[in-house]
């Protein structure tokens, strides 16, 4: 029996568990988790979500109703590629660095971690504060701060980009609930 709030791709060695009242997005958000399919890939679909690698395999978020505020989200992706030397961990760093400030170019870094953990697998970890901007009724855009740790996990020749994203401040960070889904994740 399949459990609905557990995202499972044993072709990609994969698993993570959202609670009850978060929802796993379709293809329109996510293309790779097919509506009716999302826990089993084919051989072709693992060859493309290699090629597109920036598009999630799985994507969640808590859908809080509010325009005020960010839906806290999680979202992984992966592309083939083997655990670099530390020289060329500090070569990811800096990418990874400069894709937060492409986003937002006053983007403030607040911690790298060289040596992270996640599911007993080495990698690295950034967190940043961040802003985006939504289009308000009236036309004019509304700043929403936002905080986004991300792992990136190497394990069976892949790497593993994994994100949690969330409200800076206010009632819907929902930090409780993006702790255990990070718990919950298996890299196999």
């Amino acid at each position: 029996m399949k459990n609905e709030n557990t995202f499972n791709s044993r072709a990609l060695g994969f698993s993570m568990t959202k609670p009850s009242d978060w929802i796993f997005l379709p293809s329109q958000w996510a293309w790779a988790l097919k509506t009716r399919q999302r826990y089993e890939f084919e051989e072709d679909d693992i060859k493309k979500l290699m090629e597109n690698a920036n598009v999630p395999f799985v994507y969640c978020h808590y859908d809080h109703q509010s325009e005020d505020y960010v839906f806290p989200t999680v979202q992984a992706c992966c592309r083939p590629i083997t655990e670099p030397s530390q020289e060329n961990r500090k070569d990811l760093i800096d990418a990874m660095v400069s894709h937060v400030h492409q986003m937002d170019q006053q983007a403030k870094i607040e911690e790298i971690n060289e040596n992270a953990i996640l599911s007993g697998h080495s990698g690295i970890r950034i967190r940043c504060i961040f802003s985006l901007f939504r289009k308000q009724n009236d036309g004019n855009l509304k700043e929403l701060k936002c905080v986004n740790k991300s792992y990136i996990i190497f394990a069976h020749q892949l790497a593993y980009t994994i994100g949690f994203a969330h409200p800076l401040e206010g009632p819907y960070q929902k930090l409780a609930d993006l702790l255990e889904i990070e718990r919950s994740i298996r890299i196999e």
